[in-house]
């Protein structure tokens, strides 16, 4: 209807976050008495093994220290700065809205959405899996 006047609705939508799982090297501090040379010794790594190998300095075979990688598993969460406005802009392209961006800030983009409209807009928030609050 011509002329027919809405009420602006905002909307927060929030950014993604997506926890990731990596696996991330220990770095400790090794250390190793020689016994035979009677020295402490400072290693940086996972863990020390243990090869045959031959020693120039006592000129003869024994168990040397080797330093071996360790890894850890963390998990991180990475937030998608991008994926608020690629969502809208996609929304946009296939939808006939009027709905605008108002303001950013670090958690996501403010929009304001016509009540006529609102009902789509939440509807394709959810079933893209965006996290959002009416505000």
């Amino acid at each position: 209807m011509v002329g027919e006047v809405y009420k602006v609705k905002q909307v927060l939508v929030l950014k993604s976050e997506k926890p990731v799982t990596q696996n991330v090297p220990i770095e400790r501090e090794l250390l190793w008495y020689d016994h035979e040379k009677k020295q402490m010794f400072k290693f940086n790594g996972g863990k020390l093994e243990f090869e045959y190998g031959y020693d120039k300095e006592l000129r003869k075979y024994r168990m040397l220290p080797k330093v071996e990688e360790m890894f850890e598993k963390r998990t991180s969460t990475i937030v998608d700065e991008n994926s608020v406005s690629t969502w809208f802009n996609l929304y946009s392209r296939y939808n006939d809205t009027t709905a605008s961006i108002s303001t950013s800030n670090k958690k996501g983009m403010i929009f304001d959405v016509e009540d006529n409209e609102l009902e789509d807009f939440l509807f394709d928030l959810e079933r893209q899996n965006m996290k959002f609050d009416e505000l």
